[in-house]
């Protein structure tokens, strides 16, 4: 194959540039060389990442635990609410709540709210909010609530903030100290769980998670984190980033995702040259991004493991068809389903890679690393491999003849 040899990746750990097993065990230079998939960003992630529990709560009703109520295009109710910010990993503390509009808050079984202040001059409510068990259910019960200070009441708020104790209230620190030390002690950091990547079934750059959305664990928005947050996480540490792309996106959200990590965003798109003061800002220069074409596309058993079947689907729709497309080989391949499944799979995941030498074509297998992921075993690149050297191989797609290595990292 002649793929590179310091690329090494299993399930949620990444193994880079060892020079022997001895190295990972411990007294080699390069024993920190792991990546790691943090915990899917919920209110009940014990990791708590986040300082603002905004990113990681979520809402109900006021006497339903299991509905939503409406809400705004940014994640906020438009009625009265339940907010519930942490679910068995709460901390012991004075947590610093704040809000545009008004609203009463009644103290709750676990959290006790005083000091409440209302800016009548910039419609803001501030207030603590004390929890004094740790690892229960806490929440905030929004009663009355008032948009502006003409609106009806049971109109909900918005610019919820809710700053965990011991930090700083201006929002000038995202992430906790406990979690970036955790990152820090690994060298890649991979979204696969920050990106839900094994239900993601995003095809447009409209349809991803964007920074200013309250609670990043919205239904309906793919991905649990912006990629602004992605990309912070991993300057932050001096991680490199290993995102997986959504099966179905298309090249747009390739490019996009390419241009964010040199570029940085403005909180909706990437920029597409530098900026002296990006809004959000790029990847460090010295950090490499990785990209994987979905997560374990082989896991057609494992609930929750949905990308097997997104990609089973798409490939016999192209192998029942009468369309030509390229895994057919000309019309001419092999019609066998799982042959054809293996075929889609390789041939989406080297345009990716395409895609992403379009948009960095300076960067490309240096900074930008597309990689082939796969199960050692299950004979799926028996499959893919051949279909590489077969199509790419011999320049069918057009752009010259190349080797799988052309492709992929590793």
């Amino acid at each position: 194959m002649h793929l590179k040899p310091n690329l090494i990746a299993a399930g949620i750990a990444l193994v880079s540039a060892l020079t022997s097993s001895a190295d990972l065990i411990g007294g080699g230079t390069d024993q920190h060389y792991m990546g790691m998939n943090p915990n899917f960003q919920t209110t009940w992630a014990a990791d708590r990442a986040f300082v603002d529990l905004a990113n990681t709560s979520r809402v109900t009703k006021l006497n339903d635990w299991n509905t939503e109520p409406p809400r705004d295009t940014s994640g906020y109710p438009t009625t009265d609410f339940r907010w519930i910010f942490e679910e068995g990993y709460s901390e012991i503390g004075v947590y610093q709540l704040t809000f545009t509009g008004q609203a009463t808050l009644p103290n709750t079984s676990n959290s006790t709210t005083t000091s409440v202040v209302y800016d009548s001059v910039n419609n803001r409510t501030t207030a603590n909010v004390t929890v004094s068990t740790a690892n229960t259910i806490a929440f905030i019960e929004f009663n009355n609530t008032k948009r502006t200070a003409g609106s009806a009441t049971n109109t909900g708020i918005t610019g919820i903030k809710l700053i965990r104790p011991g930090y700083p209230t201006d929002g000038s620190v995202v992430y906790t100290t406990d979690f970036l030390n955790q990152l820090r002690r690994t060298h890649v950091f991979r979204s696969m769980n920050w990106t839900l990547a094994n239900t993601n079934r995003s095809v447009t750059w409209a349809e991803r998670m964007t920074p200013d959305v309250f609670c990043q664990t919205l239904p309906g928005r793919y991905g649990a984190a912006a990629l602004e947050h992605l990309i912070r996480v991993a300057n932050d540490t001096s991680n490199d980033l290993w995102v997986c792309m959504p099966v179905r996106c298309n090249n747009d959200v390739v490019t996009k995702t390419i241009q964010m990590v040199l570029y940085g965003s403005d909180g909706m798109n990437p920029y597409t040259s530098p900026q002296a003061t990006p809004v959000y800002p790029p990847l460090a220069p010295n950090l490499k991004l990785y990209i994987e074409f979905g997560n374990e596309i082989w896991n057609g058993f494992g609930p929750g493991f949905e990308n097997y079947g997104m990609v089973k689907e798409d490939a016999d729709a192209i192998r029942l068809g009468s369309a030509p497309h390229p895994i057919k080989l000309g019309n001419a391949g092999d019609t066998q389903e799982y042959e054809m499944a293996g075929r889609y799979w390789a041939w989406r995941a080297a345009e990716i890679s395409k895609a992403c030498r379009a948009a960095a074509p300076a960067d490309i297998m240096t900074r930008i690393r597309p990689v082939l992921m796969c199960q050692q075993g299950g004979g799926w690149l028996d499959k893919m491999i051949p279909f590489i050297r077969a199509y790419y191989g011999t320049g069918q797609d057009g752009t010259g003849s190349h080797p799988v290595s052309y492709y992929f990292y590793g």
